[in-house]
């Protein structure tokens, strides 16, 4: 699977060793890794390409909300117990 190199936000094309290893396990895991910003809509960093296979999305749409946040990939109904995890985590300083 190739990389979406979009999905580093500000680092371009970027050729570290450390990188290139780092999206080549992202890129073979079940699942996708993301950092993103404590905001209502999860203004999303980086996201790995894993969201493509979950979502059906590419990960470049959630870099910086360029074609959808990532809350609209939670249902509705979910919304309110995520927040409430994140801010659970958040407060506990946990993951």
């Amino acid at each position: 699977m190739k990389h979406d190199t979009a999905s580093v936000v500000g680092q371009g094309v970027y050729h570290d060793e450390r990188l290139d290893a780092l999206l080549s396990i992202t890129g073979r895991m079940d699942g996708y890794l993301y950092r993103c910003r404590n905001d209502a809509s999860y203004t999303m960093l980086y996201i790995s390409d894993g969201i493509l296979t979950v979502s059906g999305y590419r990960p470049s749409d959630f870099i910086q909300n360029a074609v959808r946040d990532y809350v609209s990939a939670i249902h509705p109904d979910d919304l309110a117990a995520v927040y409430a995890a994140v801010d659970t985590a958040l407060e506990a300083r946990c993951n």
